[in-house]
């Protein structure tokens, strides 16, 4: 009899379960203007559910069999609000501030993650962006195994409180946009840094590409089965370390060794990167001096190789740690030629004096930190002199002891990094949203393996394009921004073959690139003025997508002839004719520091630089250039014979070809020789 009272309560239950919404419809969201907008949430099976906003738009419907329910609205010709949403079942529910305008996913990787309170002229863009027309989806992280159904966070309208933690590169974007068409925007960022395309494609996806789908199969079998073996570890370590007394006995408390104001006159002096003395506990600290417009968000340290164990903390409070058995490290497996990375919060970085301060524990004689370079937020230097203070030592190891030293498996990739994780904890959950196009700004996590990004950024584009059911739905990208040093001679380049990769999905329809060859930095791989890349994307969607008449691309080759010992190349979005741009005298290598660089010129007297030149034999030469009309002349004296003609074709290349309304030219190569990246799989 209990057992039915409880069968007969729980159906109660589901039959009166609450009409529930995603955070997508919150207050302050920003619904698409379109004749099939959808609106979807849950309630409990069989119920009827009406949804109603303000007093113009109404519609009802019944969930399904799962709970599940949705209407499609027309709001073609409704006013742009404010209005409340108003969804009724066995309960109401009362959606504040919704605006009627376009809606645009901003995703990719830390470029288009970058704040604008970090952007140049971030300051003043804050201080006038009161717009309560612009509204930002801040959703939370998840990367998830299977296909999420939500993403959970809430909508913020523009304002000075708000909209230092916009993407810069949206708001640029946005703001174009909305001046151009007077219409509410709202922007939601996906975006997640250093993360590689493969894990932003359905597992359906990359199983429609032979060359990915035995990869991704291998790849999470493996995640999978670092799991499983590192269950068995922790018991193996922790009998070494009693059977050798080995086991981490710390001496006070870590405020001893990380408090800002603890004075480290007494402590010893260390080179860093570099090995320690010995087997015990060690603490090493710092300073670190943040420019003014890093201050407020959150700083990546990418700190080597450390042995064996860690616990990092900025200005006394721990930010992660790596024990035998647990690492809150974003990359606790890569070796020391890359970096083992933690994550400051913004609410830690303070401009001026930082303190960084790491307690290292080795059980056996191997302390220390390996790596070719320490940086904070990729191009703060960590390297040099640190205080060293040794908190305790242990005894000298017997052999038997470092003979039967158990390693520890490798932890399991980070699920941000693995193949389909960010399609099913960010995208999937967008599955039924109704929007206007998609920016993107990715490719540097796929550098290594640029020749295969030529099938997968486009598998990207469609696998997207497919789980929203628009086959025309706009995505327009960034073109990877030029970085890395200068090279005196040409030579062979993965950004540029990656650069190339990104143009091949312009074959694809409804695409768009925006070339940023001419913004980025030489040591700063997140070049820090990201206005350049917003507006260009705006010109794209104010072309492509609203119909302008504006110019939206810069010079683009479309015939290459050889005329005697000359290469004549003709452009198309020669807007204004061809300009070969001023090259400064100097630059700044950094923008956030003040040391310059004096620009070599590559092809000094030719007008135009960046312009390589071969013949039969492949041996590149700086070439001479000169604009005629909306062509352009190629020679060399040392090539008398060219046949193939490069542009641009570097890391970082020194360029100057542009269209007369402003935009650069993007990379090019008339030859089709072997990619260095075309064997680098994923």
């Amino acid at each position: 009899m209990i057992r039915v009272i409880i069968g007969l309560l729980c159906l109660v239950a589901s039959a009166h379960a609450d009409v529930r919404l995603p955070d997508l419809f919150s207050d302050h969201c920003v619904l698409q203007r379109s004749a099939q907008t959808t609106v979807w949430g849950s309630a409990a099976p069989g119920e009827v559910v009406q949804v109603n906003l303000g007093s113009v738009v109404s519609a009802d419907t019944t969930a399904d069999g799962n709970g599940r329910w949705q209407v499609k609205l027309n709001l073609v010709t409704c006013e742009e609000g404010p209005f409340d949403l108003q969804v009724t079942g066995s309960n109401t529910l009362i959606v504040k501030d919704v605006m009627i305008g376009d809606v645009w996913i901003a995703s990719g990787q830390s470029n288009m993650e970058f704040k604008l309170s970090q952007s140049v002229g971030g300051s003043e863009e804050i201080k006038q962006s009161a717009n309560p027309r612009l509204r930002y989806f801040v959703p939370q992280r998840q990367a998830e195994a299977k296909p999420a159904e939500a993403l959970k966070g809430q909508w913020v309208v523009a304002s000075p409180e708000t909209s230092g933690n916009f993407s810069a590169v949206a708001w640029f974007f946005a703001k174009a946009v909305q001046s151009s068409q007077s219409l509410p925007i709202g922007l939601i960022d996906t975006s997640w840094g250093g993360t590689p395309a493969e894990a932003w494609i359905s597992s359906e996806g990359l199983d429609s590409d032979s060359e990915l789908k035995p990869r991704k199969e291998a790849l999470l079998a493996q995640r999978s089965q670092a799991a499983e073996d590192l269950q068995n570890f922790p018991q193996a370590y922790k009998d070494w370390e009693t059977k050798f007394q080995r086991k981490d006995d710390p001496k006070g408390t870590s405020t001893d060794f990380t408090a800002p104001d603890v004075s480290t006159n007494d402590w010893a002096k260390v080179k860093i990167p570099g090995p320690l003395p010995g087997a015990g506990a060690f603490w090493l600290r710092t300073e670190v001096d943040i420019p003014p417009n890093r201050a407020g968000t959150y700083l990546p340290l990418m700190l080597g190789t450390l042995r064996d164990f860690e616990s990092v903390f900025w200005n006394g409070k721990e930010i992660g740690k790596t024990t035998p058995t647990h690492s809150t490290s974003i990359n606790p497996d890569l070796t020391s030629t890359t970096n083992r990375r933690y994550d400051v919060p913004g609410n830690l970085v303070k401009p001026g004096k930082n303190i960084l301060a790491i307690r290292l524990f080795s059980p056996t004689p191997n302390a220390g930190i390996e790596a070719e370079h320490l940086w904070a937020g990729w191009n703060i230097p960590l390297d040099g002199q640190w205080s060293l203070k040794t908190e305790y030592e242990l005894p000298p190891l017997p052999a038997e002891a470092l003979g039967s030293y158990p390693q520890r498996p490798p932890w399991p990739v980070m699920p941000h990094y693995a193949a389909t994780y960010l399609f099913n904890g960010m995208v999937n959950p967008l599955s039924r949203l109704t929007l206007r196009g998609v920016i993107w700004y990715q490719g540097e996590g796929n550098v290594g393996r640029a020749s295969q990004y030529r099938t997968t950024f486009p598998l990207v584009i469609k696998d997207w394009r497919r789980l929203l059911g628009r086959e025309d739905l706009p995505f327009y990208f960034c073109q990877i921004a030029n970085f890395g040093s200068k090279k005196l001679v040409p030579a062979e380049s993965s950004w540029a073959e990656l650069r190339e990769s990104q143009e091949v999905a312009l074959s694809l329809p409804d695409t768009g690139m925006a070339t940023l060859i001419d913004v980025g930095e030489e040591e700063d791989i997140h070049f820090r003025d990201k206005r350049d890349a917003g507006l260009r994307l705006a010109a794209i969607a104010l072309a492509k997508s609203y119909g302008q008449k504006v110019p939206f691309s810069g010079p683009t080759l479309t015939s290459s002839e050889i005329v005697n010992n000359r290469i004549h190349l003709q452009f198309s979005h020669a807007e204004g004719g061809l300009v070969a741009r001023p090259l400064p005298e100097i630059y700044h290598p950094k923008s956030s520091f003040p040391a310059t660089k004096p620009l070599t010129r590559l092809s000094p007297g030719s007008e135009l630089e960046g312009f390589a030149i071969c013949g039969e034999d492949g041996q590149w030469k700086w070439a001479n250039a000169t604009i005629d009309g909306d062509t352009v002349w190629v020679w060399s004296e040392s090539v008398p014979s060219p046949k193939f003609v490069r542009y641009a074709w570097a890391d970082n290349p020194t360029c100057n070809l542009y269209n007369a309304v402003g935009f650069p030219a993007a990379p090019f190569r008339t030859d089709s020789f072997p990619l260095v990246t075309a064997k680098r799989k994923y």
